[in-house]
């Protein structure tokens, strides 16, 4: 537990160096797990604020349960559905490439940012881990990395942080103006992490970073993208449980023993019966395992024979026989409950076909379910995008490369390694579509339409684009590069 004067020391030091300032009614709360309010300032802290909560708890509850989802083969399935389709790992090409628009930054500083980044991919070892990185944080829905720096202030290692260990707080300082409302002065950010039940350290936001899932319940919790799919996963499980007992106790054909009892009183009645069934049953069992005979008497209740007590009646000791189920097979409803489960999961329902081993790559064959997926998955490279991006920031910001003002002008983003065969083949196709296109169009374009604007609207060419194009085309031209077919149609002997 933290004394309550070295915790006002930490949040004084903390709120000199990274403090946000505001002066507004509404604070952010993005980003962060729990939102503290403080009116009286950072240093009237009270201790009793770093004892576990009940919200820590339930994200901890959450994080097992997401965990315990992992593990179950149809949703463990789907996930390396997402995972493989938005990760993709080839021997001959990186994971993950930088892409920094040269616009916003010079060549210089942009080499060094490239030699950062190729530094951090080094020591988070992305080649080989990131697959992993990426299916911590879409089970769990948030992912924590440490930043430890050495005593030049520069990134040294990078560990992985244990979600259920730490959460991330936001303090907002609330002051009341001459009118009596309430404005948010200002505002910190840190974490808590629990060392044990009794300990716990308080780290400042320059030393962990943070991916969250970007959906919340509602609770404002961060969850993670299995939480809709909890409740099918449950009747999914139960319903499997009560098919596979439905089997066991109605596949066998049971037999019916009705036994006259004549007179007899019912405690006699019950032991005579109790007499015939010791004497009738089989008492020998097979062990699969082992593959011996054994005498115990191990048969379960659920499919043993049924016996019965007749009254005198006229009618004397009678067999008969109870027919198995005749639905055995049907498992319709549990298809339902699975196809709802992959919907819960984004997961197109093509391909819970396990025997369709046939790779669909025509563009035009693409399915409106593959394309949502398709989206989907590049939302998630996004989402995960933005906190290696984070750590990139705070190593070249640490550096003195840039500052954290000219760091927010620069254009980076992160390119993803694609399936090598299923993206040549659709940008084939593509192109080929394209270039009928423009085969097409030859006879009106410069009569109806302006080159400038097919080229922009309809090959859907930047301005940036179209410009660089002209100039090589221009380029080819003065090389002799343009012979008479590549002149045909306009495109490119006319500019």
């Amino acid at each position: 537990m933290l004394g309550k004067k070295r915790v006002s020391t930490f949040f004084e030091k903390l709120l000199s160096t990274n403090g946000n300032k505001l002066n507004s009614l509404i604070y952010p709360t993005d980003n962060v797990d729990e939102v503290q309010k403080d009116s009286i300032g950072f240093a009237g802290l009270q201790n009793h604020i770093y004892a576990f909560d009940d919200k820590t708890q339930k994200i901890t509850e959450k994080i097992k349960t997401y965990r315990r989802m992992a593990l179950d083969p149809e949703i463990s399935s789907a996930i390396d559905e997402i995972v493989n389709d938005a990760i993709v790992v080839d021997d001959q090409l990186k994971p993950v490439k930088i892409n920094i628009d040269e616009s916003t930054v010079s060549k210089e500083i942009a080499k060094k940012i490239q030699n950062e980044f190729e530094s951090i991919e080094r020591m988070m070892k992305l080649k080989y881990k990131i697959q992993d990185y990426f299916y911590r944080w879409y089970v769990d829905g948030r992912l924590f990395f440490y930043l430890n720096y050495d005593d030049k202030n520069r990134l040294s290692n990078i560990f992985l942080v244990d979600p259920t260990k730490i959460i991330k707080k936001r303090r907002v300082k609330i002051k009341k103006d001459n009118d009596n409302i309430p404005l948010a002065q200002e505002y910190i950010d840190y974490y808590e992490y629990m060392i044990d039940e009794n300990k716990k350290i308080l780290l400042p936001e320059n030393n962990i970073v943070s991916i969250y899932s970007g959906i919340k319940d509602e609770n404002n919790i961060y969850i993670s993208y299995l939480d809709p799919a909890i409740k099918l996963w449950n009747q999914l499980s139960m319903l499997e449980d009560a098919i596979v007992i439905y089997r066991i106790s109605r596949a066998p054909e049971r037999r019916i023993f009705y036994i006259d009892v004549g007179n007899m009183p019912a405690q006699k009645a019950q032991q005579y019966i109790r007499t015939l069934m010791n004497q009738f049953r089989n008492k020998f069992t097979y062990d699969a395992k082992t593959g011996q005979v054994s005498g115990e008497r191990g048969v379960l209740s659920m499919i043993e024979d049924i016996w019965l007590a007749r009254r005198a009646d006229g009618r004397g000791t009678e067999i008969d026989t109870l027919p198995g189920g005749e639905q055995l097979g049907e498992i319709d409803d549990l298809l339902y409950f699975r196809k709802k489960l992959y919907r819960a999961l984004k997961i197109p329902s093509t391909r819970l076909d396990t025997d369709n081993s046939i790779l669909q790559v025509r563009a035009t064959e693409i399915s409106r379910e593959e394309a949502k997926f398709s989206r989907f998955v590049q939302k998630l490279r996004n989402t995960f995008a933005s906190g290696l991006i984070e750590i990139l920031k705070k190593q070249v910001v640490s550096k003195k490369i840039v500052s954290e003002s000219e760091w927010n002008n620069i254009n980076i983003s992160l390119i993803f390694s694609e399936d090598n065969m299923f993206t040549e083949q659709k940008n084939a196709e593509l192109w080929n579509m394209k270039f009928e296109l423009m085969n097409n169009a030859d006879n009106y374009v410069g009569r109806f339409i302006s080159r400038e604007t097919f080229m922009k609207k309809v090959m859907n060419l930047t301005h940036e684009e179209y410009e660089k194009e002209i100039e090589k085309i221009n380029k080819e031209k003065e090389e002799g590069g343009n012979d008479e077919e590549g002149g045909r149609g306009g495109y490119g002997r006319r500019f």
